[in-house]
């Protein structure tokens, strides 16, 4: 007889078919498609945030320029005078440039935007795989990426970083490697944490790198704690070695070149002075206020300005996921399960890492003594903004999908939130859900009377599912009330905030007095008001603040939660995607994207495709032979309203010019005379001035001719046509020099700052050079200069990191000077020989021709240039097969 057999439906039984994740990864797919929905019709252009235009976008249009003319080149002569495209912190070439390269020019923006909304669409997809990976439920896990991909900061950055997007992608593959590192995969994850780490730091912002793998840090030391493992830990060590050798050109060549740029817009401006660049930045206590909604001071720029307060919504608290986010993860924190701290008390070490990551941002923002200990963590190195949020975005997702996950596993006996990474649940929350079972197995007695209904709809609807369908719509129809009932933003009356916390139990109270037009104004003036608070957004707070009250009311006195629980879950998530999908439609869809001028009062401009476009070849052509182009840089002048016009013109006219936007000026540019009102930070411009206020003789010193009027026609370029290709300029009264000569007279100095003095004496009241750079030219140089010739005649071929540079047989030397920025990365060789270039005129390079010499080349030369990338590719491929090698012959020999 036998004994213990297995019934044979048991036995026979095949293995439950696992739920399919295609539905939830499609949903994510057509919530960002419904966002980008103009892009993709040919209704609007995605032009997005004045940074993308203005700094992103005319640099990726230089690289697609560099695929297609084959010899992709590194030095941008439209900007600054010249600067380094392979030392830009935010961006470098990469296969996303190339793709763009294959289509024409006519469909640049267009493409590069299709690029930006697939990158956004992996955003997506990769948070959904880890945050289900930590809490196993497909809705929590939608919930949660959908939060992910549409939070303020998400939305903004798609908006504005253009293909730096990508990040958002890493982020969360990083941490999914991390979490699901074993001892039998090593390997494989080691290679795959690796080539995150490298795609990183080659080719996305370092700025938000370094806060991506402060992050990875903290997760990957909290997994080895808790695993009683040095794996996780040193699994990403031995990565970042890896992807920091591969990236070890482009690192050290920008650090290298962050040391000829400057950043100051005034005297008073020290980067390394803590309260000076504290002070600059304007970070704002208050400002964590929009976490809650981050319209709260001001949607858009333009509200912003009406309620006249004096803050940057693009920097700042942009963690915004919807309403209930705060509210869930500050109740969460305080009560769960029944008990106070519960969630905290209760949770495992990665949940309590979340929080201290959320907490650690909110301080950043909040306060100064927060700051300066990030401030000297990252070596006295200001780059803060708001991008150090990104390491509180995904926990900040994650918590609220684990929070929506144990909403529906109440009769669950493992306790998402408390189990172990091994899937062990700890004895206490075997414990609670041992209470929840008795519970549910009572007769069902309802505590009040909403608890009852509520209990008794969902159990009539549980068999069809109809009570997931039900939450939905609940939660939905819910959110939608709460923007009805609130007023609306744009027609609210401001409510002052103040500095006293006296004042706080009144402002919901005075933001429903003014949707009666009431006084909104502090029922008791205590303290003094530091900014006007949206009354219609103050209202939309309070209601969803009632309203998540009332959801844990529910959830803690339902006695059965069976149905209760899931059906929550559904209503949270309805109302979560609304809210967030909501507002980052509005913020890419809103009226105030198709201002009447391009980025009308800051706003972000969206413009009809068919009025935007790169000009046409032959029309760039005409243009630049009117300016005289190939001769003479141009200045950019505009009318006060046309904003942010001196960037873009640049690079996709060809038009050659001294002002510019980027990581930081160049010391040398920034050393002359210019006037105040024309440098800010990482910026020289000219726009919104008079031709009166031009510094004419500054501009001729450094080449411009001309300066053009910049109109509407111009800046869309998609207007002007070939038949009447024209541009409004005026000629610089001032004298000109040109772009190479040959001077009459050389004289050496030891710095720049004595260069600099000899053309420009201090406390000059009218600013600009007493000397002709072609009459007396100055050299920096330590050692005696030879006699040089002023016979013969130089004629200079420029193309891009070559130039050549021919001359006249003379038995002496000669120097010829370039009127384009000196850089230290360019060399200068006879045949095989190199020779040398000297600084000249503080900003110009001089050439020394030895005796005899017809030809000089000169070869733009940086560290950071792709041939220097490939070798450290290599040699980090071979530190990747050393380790893996390794690892493999200990296992053999321990066998």
């Amino acid at each position: 007889m036998i004994t213990d057999a297995v019934p044979f439906k048991t036995a026979i039984q095949p293995p439950a078919k696992q739920a399919s994740h295609l539905p939830a990864l499609l949903g994510l797919l057509a919530l960002v498609i419904g966002i980008y929905r103009r892009h993709l019709n040919g209704e609007a252009l995605l032009l997005g945030n004045f940074d993308r235009l203005n700094s992103f976008l005319n640099t990726l249009w230089l690289q697609v320029q560099g695929w297609k003319l084959g010899n992709f080149g590194g030095w941008d002569e439209t900007t600054f005078m010249g600067r380094n495209l392979y030392a830009l912190p935010f961006t470098y070439p990469n296969p996303f440039n190339y793709f763009v390269a294959l289509f024409p020019d006519s469909s640049f923006y267009l493409v590069a935007g299709l690029v930006t909304i697939a990158l956004h669409i992996l955003a997506g997809w990769c948070a959904y795989w880890f945050i289900h990976d930590v809490c196993r439920d497909r809705l929590a896990a939608f919930c949660g990426a959908a939060i992910y991909q549409f939070s303020a900061l998400t939305v903004l950055r798609a908006s504005q970083n253009d293909m730096n997007i990508a990040i958002w992608i890493d982020v969360p593959l990083m941490l999914l490697v991390l979490r699901r590192l074993s001892t039998h995969q090593t390997s494989v994850r080691f290679l795959a944490l690796s080539a995150v780490l490298t795609h990183l730091l080659v080719f996305c912002f370092l700025q938000e790198v370094a806060y991506v793998i402060l992050l990875a840090g903290f997760y990957a030391l909290t997994l080895s704690w808790k695993r009683r493992s040095w794996l996780p830990l040193l699994t990403l060590t031995a990565a970042g070695v890896v992807g920091l050798t591969a990236a070890f050109p482009r690192i050290y060549g920008i650090a290298q070149e962050m040391k000829l740029l400057q950043r100051m817009p005034a005297n008073w401006f020290d980067l390394h002075n803590f309260a000076s660049i504290y002070t600059f930045q304007g970070f704002k206590t208050f400002d964590v206020w929009r976490w809650f909604h981050d319209g709260l001071f001001g949607r858009f720029s333009s509200e912003v300005f009406a309620l006249k307060n004096g803050l940057n919504i693009t920097e700042g608290m942009l963690l915004f996921s919807g309403m209930l986010t705060p509210f869930l993860i500050i109740g969460g924190l305080l009560r769960w399960n029944g008990r106070w701290g519960g969630l905290f008390r209760q949770a495992t070490a990665e949940v309590r890492l979340f929080y201290a990551l959320i907490a650690i941002s909110m301080g950043v923002v909040a306060s100064m003594s927060v700051y300066r200990v990030i401030w000297e963590l990252f070596l006295r190195v200001d780059f803060f903004h708001t991008r150090f949020l990104i390491v509180a975005l995904l926990p900040q997702s994650t918590l609220v999908a684990l929070i929506i996950s144990q909403m529906r596993r109440t009769n669950d006996p493992t306790n998402l939130l408390t189990e172990q990474v091994s899937g062990a649940a700890s004895p206490r929350s075997i414990k609670n859900s041992q209470l929840h079972a008795k519970e549910n197995s009572e007769t069902f007695k309802p505590t009040t009377l909403l608890a009852g209904l509520f209990h008794i709809s969902f159990q009539l609807l549980a068999k069809q599912h109809l009570h997931k369908l039900l939450g939905v719509a609940l939660g939905i129809s819910a959110c939608a009330a709460v923007y009805s009932l609130s007023g609306r933003p744009d027609e609210a009356i401001p409510v002052l905030l103040t500095d006293s916390w006296k004042d706080f139990w009144h402002y919901p109270i005075n933001g429903f007095a003014a949707l009666s037009h009431a006084n909104s104004g502090p029922f008791h003036k205590v303290g003094t008001p530091i900014a006007a608070m949206n009354a219609a957004i103050l209202n939309r707070i309070t209601l969803t603040a009632v309203i998540a009250l009332l959801a844990v009311c529910l959830f803690n006195w339902s006695r059965s939660r069976r149905y209760v629980g899931p059906g929550l879950a559904f209503f949270l998530a309805g109302f979560l995607i609304t809210d967030v999908w909501s507002y980052a439609n509005l913020q890419c869809n809103g009226e105030h994207v198709s201002g009447p001028i391009p980025y009308y009062n800051h706003n972000s401009y969206w413009p009809k495709r068919d009025t935007f476009l790169p000009p046409k070849a032959e029309v760039a052509a005409s243009i630049k032979a009117q300016l005289e182009a190939d001769d003479y840089r141009v200045a950019l002048l505009s009318n006060s309203e046309l904003q942010f016009t001196g960037q873009h013109i640049g690079p996709t006219w060809g038009l050659r010019l001294v002002e510019g936007y980027s990581s930081g000026y160049p010391a040398r540019l920034g050393m002359l005379p210019w006037p105040n009102w024309a440098v800010m930070l990482r910026i020289l411009t000219f726009t919104g001035h008079q031709p009166t206020e031009m510094p004419w003789r500054m501009l001729g010193f450094t080449n411009v001719k001309r300066a053009i009027l910049i109109t509407p026609q111009l800046y869309c370029s998609g207007m002007a046509s070939e038949a009447n290709a024209s541009v409004e300029f005026l000629v610089n009264p001032a004298r000109v020099t040109p772009r190479f000569f040959i001077p009459e007279q050389v004289n050496s100095v030891t710095s720049a700052q004595a260069a600099r003095d000899a053309f420009f004496p201090p406390n000059d009241p009218d600013p600009g050079p007493i000397l002709d750079p072609v009459a007396i030219t100055m050299v920096e140089t330590g050692t005696p200069l030879p006699e040089f010739s002023q016979a013969g005649d130089v004629d200079a071929k420029f193309n891009g990191d070559k130039i050549v540079l021919r001359v006249t047989p003379n038995d002496k030397p000669r120097l010829v000077v370039l009127n384009e920025l000196y850089h230290p990365d360019w060399h200068a060789y006879v045949g095989s020989k190199e020779t040398t270039i000297f600084p000249a005129n503080v900003v110009m390079r001089g050439v020394l021709i030895p005796p005899g010499a017809t030809e000089v080349v000169l070869s733009f030369e940086p560290f950071g240039r792709p041939r220097n990338l490939m070798i450290s590719f290599g040699v980090a491929l071979l530190l990747v097969l050393a380790m893996i090698m390794r690892r493999r012959i200990i296992a053999w020999t321990r066998k």
